[in-house]
């Protein structure tokens, strides 16, 4: 009993710090949250632009029903929300965007030969049947890219 820690035996010590312990799993911990945080935010701004370009898309079609703009404005409008949905310099009938499927491919050369038509020709006009397949196909054209 001459040892000089034997009434010590009952002291514990302090606890280390917990970035010394297990720092590299606190890191990867961090690392991990702030990667969760990004992607929530990415995914949020995707869908906040899908947002946008739907809102868009739907305030043109209520704006030609209303009679607020003629067939030729509206035409130019969904060419341009096409092509900024669908990240295109222009559209062209025989070039499919890649955001489509080879099965759109038809509609896709209607659909342009259609607005090229009506933005172009004098006195082209469409009748309201026409006019809501074009609204429908940009729409879910956009929705299929991840656009809206």
């Amino acid at each position: 009993m001459n040892d000089p820690t034997s009434g010590l035996i009952d002291i514990i010590e302090p606890a280390r710090p917990l970035l010394a312990t297990g720092g590299y799993n606190l890191w990867l911990l961090i690392l991990g949250v702030l990667t969760l945080m990004l992607l929530g935010l990415w995914v949020y701004w995707r869908g906040h632009r899908a947002r946008v370009f739907r809102k868009r898309l739907h305030q043109l079609e209520l704006a030609y029903a209303a009679g607020n703009i003629d067939q030729r404005e509206a035409a130019y409008r969904l060419a341009q929300e096409l092509q900024q949905g669908l990240h295109l310099q222009q559209l062209d009938a025989h070039q499919l965007p890649s955001a489509l499927p080879v099965a759109e491919s038809e509609h896709w050369a209607v659909t342009v030969t259609r607005l090229d038509i009506l933005r172009y020709q004098a006195g082209a006009r469409l009748d309201g049947g026409q006019w809501a397949q074009l609204f429908s196909h940009a729409n879910v054209w956009l929705r299929r890219a991840g656009r809206c």
